[in-house]
C-alpha cells in the first residue's frame, strides 16, 4: 500500500503484475509481519545455501543471487 486515500480507499501496487490503482480496504488483509512479500515471485528463493544455489543453477532454476546482510543501515 502506498497511500490511504480515506473513506476506505487505498492506493496500491500488485506485487505479481506491478499494476497500480485504487482498491477498497475491505478487499485486502494485512500480512503477518513474519511473511516476506517477495514469496509471491517465482524467482524468489529465501535463504538458500551455497550448495543449494549451485544445484539450482545446474538445474536451470531461475533465481536472483542475493544475500541477507548482517550490516545494519543507520
Amino acid at each position: 500500500m502506498h497511500n490511504d486515500l480515506g473513506d476506505g480507499w487505498l492506493w496500491v501496487t500488485a506485487h505479481k503484475t506491478g499494476e497500480q490503482g485504487t482498491i477498497f480496504r475491505d478487499l485486502v488483509e494485512d500480512l503477518d509481519d513474519n511473511i516476506d512479500p517477495n514469496t509471491v515471485f517465482s524467482w524468489f528463493h529465501s535463504n538458500v545455501t551455497k550448495e543449494e544455489a549451485v544445484d539450482m543453477l545446474v538445474k536451470g532454476v531461475p533465481f536472483n543471487l542475493e544475500f541477507v546482510s548482517d550490516v545494519e543501515l543507520t
